[in-house]
Order: C-alpha cells, then structure tokens, then sequence
C-alpha cells in the first residue's frame, strides 16, 4: 500500500536537511581560484595537465577557461517517487556567501569541474560545447535535439551530480531505470552558468542522461558514494558494434596491461592522442575499457579541421568525456549531430591500459553494384549530408563514351545533377538531371549521358539533409549493355 502522506513528509524532511548541508566547494576556496586566474590575464586556455605542446593547443576539445562555480544551489526534488534531488552534503561545516556572479557567464572547463572533487569518486565529468555556449554561427547548434547517455550505473547509492550550462534552450538531467526509456527522474536545469550541486538517487542499472530540445552547451560531473580508490587489472578486450551500428573508429593505448608502479621523474603526464576521423552522424556510441591508477578522458572534435588549424576557439564544438577506469565495458551513447564528421582523441598516461571503439548506424543505402556491362569508375560511398554541400566526380576516357550515373538518397527532397567539362571558361554541360528523394524509403535514379570529349565532371547537389550515395560508371569493353 502506498502511503503518499508519509512520502511527502519523508521528501520534506530530506529537503529540510539538505538544504542545511553546506556544499563542497566553499565560498572562500572559489574566490581564491578566481582571483589565481585573473592572475593570468586574458589567456582563456585552461591547462588539462599535458607538458606536450600539442595536449595545451588542443585544449578546445576539454572545455575553455570560464564562469567560476556559484555555491547557491537551487534544490528541488524530481517528479519521480523512487529519488530525490537534494542539496548536496559537503566536508566544509561553516556555510559562507556566495561570490558575487561575473558580468559574463562563461562554463568551466572539465579540468575546473573535476579539481576540487575526490578522484576515487568520479564516474563521469564531461563538456560540451563551447564555454560561453553555443552561437548561430555554429554549424551543430543548428541540427536537432541534443542527448547524452552515459553507461548503467551497476552500484545503487546516493550520487553527487554537478552541473552548469548555458544556452537557448531547456536543460534536464534524467535518470532513466533499467529496461526502460522512461526517465524516473526529469529534473529541469536553470542554465545561467552557474553550478548547481544534487544528490540523486541511483538504483542498479540506472543511467544517468542529459537531455536538451535544441543548442546548449554543458558541464557536468557525476560523484559516486564514498569508495574504494578502483585497482582493475586488465581491460576488456572485446567491444563489438551493437546489431544496426558499425565500427568508425578504434583506437588502443600502447601498453597492454595497467601499472600501479610509483611515478619515475617525467611520468604521471597525460598525453593527448589524436585518431583517424569519423563520418557525419547523427549520433554516435562510444565504448571504452580502461584500467590503471588514473582516468581517461576521450573527446570528439566537431570538425577535425579547425582543431588542427585554429585550436581553441571559442565557437569550436567539442565533446569531452573524464570516465573511471574500472576495466570493464561501458558505453555512452551521444545523440549529437556532427555535420562534419568527427575526430576521436584519447587522453591518458602511459601506465593506463585502454580500448575505445566509436561507432554509429549503418548507411541505410549503398552504391550502384557493378554489372550487366557497367562497371564503376568513380563513386561517393554512402554519407549524411547534413547542408547539401554535394560535391563533384571527376573521370575520363575516350570522346565519345556512355557513362551510367545513379544517385541513391534517403531524405531531403531532390539531388540536382549535371555533367559538364571540368574546365573552365569555357563551360559545355553534357547533361542536367534531378534525381527525387523522400524521407520514409530510398530512391535510386540512374541516367546514361553521352561524353562528347575525354574528360567530364559530374556535380551532385543535395537539397535538404539526406544520406546520399553516387556511383559513375562506364561500359564494360565490348559489351553491349542496355
């Protein structure tokens, strides 16, 4: 029998008690950061501990320079019956002013979030988006909702949850049990950029999510109950793509087995590792295993390009990840739009032992297949097209020749086609044609154009975001196809 009575005044002596509990990170600490990094001047790049040039310039993908954490902490119980959301406890007994708000309001780096907490503690600690949140200007602030869900929590228990944001849009933290997609707990979250504090309760196999409707940019960190500092010995090995998703990217640490070995002099440096890029999606799932006596951080650039060329800027789109290495196999599932595709960079000492695989979904379409005396010259393999950017195929051969081109789409509404001299002036367009596309099933068009000289263009224009593929072909020598 369920006695709502007796749950609302449980919830309200909670909340009572919570919010006489002082937070963890004082007043007096805060306005000693603060005034340290005014000590610094105008250089808005926080350190991530990394001696090497190359950690320090790529600093973009863990969060730039910021707001300082605001000890107000604006308490409120979720809507489940399960968890609460109260003020969070802290070690300080002398409560103390808040500092006074900044003119600006700017996020904290990952770096920030996580100085002052335990590190045996921490399960999570990530940034998105831009310190001072995301612009018109930015290409993914413009694609769709915006979801983080990090892997089940397998131990049930009290958890600290810090987080900030700022943005247009509404910010909530869920808690989603086991078996569902029904959030147990939807608690809404004021993004001003100041830090707010919660105690949610967490049963086993819980996840814990973020979920906005469209750009925001977050800081947030998960604290676990009071632990043992973990001690994993190996990793594991065996991260496999989900049914419907695909391996994008894979990357290993050098070392195949963790130490716990005290530091030598020049060790203890975390190093920041750059791998292969990964195509536009949608979203991606992010798997990972580590072991060894400090975490890991993983990170996804929004576009590879600008963080080679232009490192920390402050419209550069980033998503870092500070994960617990206890040796087992946890996936977070990012459900960010990623226009450009994206690269994955790994930061990590060399006495941890590590495994991350990035995935995503399968292209839903191929390219043409060879046959019946067509044989493929040039082709794009299946991608997202997000701004219908298309592109152009270039071949050639004798004068006079029949190409085959097939456009295959899912989405948007057309692919406009042309097939012209590839140099210019003078332009001599061979042929234009529009290939339809509709959003519930793909559509393959296929045009055969006559090449009146030995070399030729093909230029693919997408209209609305759609995956596309586009295969060129040629005849087979001496055969008589259609």
């Amino acid at each position: 029998m369920h006695d709502s009575s007796l749950e609302q005044k449980l919830r309200a002596a909670l909340q009572a008690d919570g919010d006489g509990l002082s937070l963890t990170i004082t007043a007096a600490e805060l306005e000693r950061r603060h005034a340290l990094r005014r000590g610094y001047g105008g250089n808005r790049l926080i350190g991530l501990g990394i001696a090497a040039a190359v950690g320090i310039a790529l600093l973009g993908l863990a969060g730039l320079a910021g707001g300082w954490f605001d000890q107000s902490t604006r308490v409120g119980p979720g809507p489940g019956a399960s968890s609460s959301a109260v003020a969070s406890p802290g070690p300080s007994a002398t409560p103390s002013a808040s500092p006074e708000p900044s003119a600006v309001a700017v996020l904290p780096s990952v770096d920030e979030m996580l100085t002052p907490l335990d590190p045996a503690r921490i399960v999570r600690a990530q940034g998105v988006g831009p310190a001072d949140g995301p612009t018109p200007t930015t290409a993914i602030s413009e694609v769709g909702p915006r979801e983080e869900t990090f892997a089940p929590i397998e131990v049930a228990g009290a958890y600290r949850v810090w987080s900030a944001c700022l943005g247009g849009s509404q910010l909530s933290l869920v808690v989603i049990p086991a078996g569902t997609a029904t959030p147990r707990e939807d608690i809404p979250l004021t993004c001003d950029g100041s830090i707010a504090g919660r105690q949610v309760g967490i049963e086993s196999g819980d996840t814990i999510g973020l979920r906005a409707a469209g750009p925001i940019s977050w800081r947030v960190a998960v604290e676990a109950p009071a632990r043992s500092v973990l001690h994993a010995t190996s990793i594991t090995e065996d991260l496999p793509a989900p049914a419907g998703e695909v391996v994008l990217v894979e990357a290993r640490s050098h070392v195949q087995q963790p130490s716990y070995e005290p530091n030598r002099t020049g060790g203890g440096i975390r190093v920041l590792m750059a791998f292969e890029n990964a195509p536009p999606r949608d979203g991606y799932r992010v798997q990972f295993s580590c072991a060894g006596p400090t975490s890991i951080r993983w990170a996804l650039a929004a576009d590879p390009a600008e963080v080679q060329s232009s490192p920390g800027q402050d419209q550069l789109e980033h998503i870092a990840t500070e994960v617990e290495c206890d040796g087992a196999a946890h996936a977070d599932v990012v459900s960010i739009a990623m226009t450009h595709g994206t690269s994955l960079y790994v930061l990590a000492e060399d006495r941890v032992a590590w495994h991350v695989v990035v995935t995503g979904e399968v292209p839903p379409i191929t390219v043409a297949p060879d046959g019946s005396g067509w044989q493929t010259e040039v082709s794009v393999s299946p991608r997202l097209d997000f701004e219908g950017i298309g592109g152009g195929l270039v071949g050639g051969g004798a004068a006079g020749q029949e190409i085959r081109v097939t456009i295959t789409c899912l989405g948007g509404t057309g692919v406009d086609i042309t097939v012209h001299r590839p140099s210019s002036p003078p332009d001599a367009t061979f042929a234009t044609f529009q290939a339809t596309c509709v959003f519930d099933q793909p559509r393959t068009t296929t045009m055969i154009v006559l090449v009146p000289e030995a070399q030729y263009l093909v230029d693919y224009h997408p209209q609305g975001k759609m995956w596309i593929a586009v295969t060129v072909q040629k005849r087979v020598p001496g055969s008589p196809a259609p």
